[in-house]
């Protein structure tokens, strides 16, 4: 189910709602580090923290959708802290 839209340049990409939601949520920290259950929780609720597979696979699809080929990564990944961010 398409819930909204989303831009990266001129590339315009139809998300689901906790994939909207998600990504929401990352522009509204961007430049900090989100730890894990911080990303989900406003998309999918508490119940969608405890599959730390799930979570993975979301934003691996994610990604997908957001990352244009040839270009930087706009979900980075950090390590030192176990999260993600924005940029």
């Amino acid at each position: 189910m398409i819930t909204g839209t989303a831009t990266r340049g001129q590339h315009a990409f139809a998300l689901g709602h906790g994939e909207f939601d998600s990504l929401e949520h990352f522009a509204q920290k961007s430049g900090r580090i989100l730890i894990r259950t911080m990303i989900f929780y406003p998309g999918w609720g508490v119940d969608f923290n405890r599959r730390a597979n799930s979570r993975e696979a979301c934003l691996g699809w994610l990604r997908k959708k957001v990352d244009l080929p040839g270009s930087h990564s706009l979900l980075r990944t950090v390590r030192f802290e176990s999260g993600y961010m924005l940029g």
